[in-house]
């Protein structure tokens, strides 16, 4: 068990820095600034090829579920489009048949 300067469990967190990606380390529960934030590493280091490659992967994973979600936003646009016609194109009928 690795403890704070607090006293107090330390928690383990992941790095997603572009110079760690992917490394764990020891971390103060409750985040104070006496403490420290930065307690030790559980991992060792990953090698350079991983520490290259992860950031880029991230960045690109980030890109995808942005797109991703301008897309269903504008799906969701469109079917209230369609909803919103198909209500008119009732209404539409019903006032032609009564008439």
């Amino acid at each position: 068990m690795v403890f704070c300067n607090c006293g107090q469990d330390a928690i383990i967190v992941t790095s997603w820095t572009d110079l760690n990606p992917g490394r764990r380390f020891y971390s103060c529960p409750t985040m104070n600034p006496n403490c420290g934030r930065f307690i030790g590493c559980v991992d060792p280091p990953m090698c350079s090829r991983a520490v290259a490659i992860i950031p880029g992967l991230l960045r690109h994973r980030n890109q995808v579920d942005a797109e991703l979600a301008k897309m269903r936003e504008k799906n969701r646009l469109k079917n209230n489009i369609i909803t919103g016609l198909l209500i008119l194109l009732g209404f539409v009928f019903w006032m032609y048949v009564k008439g």
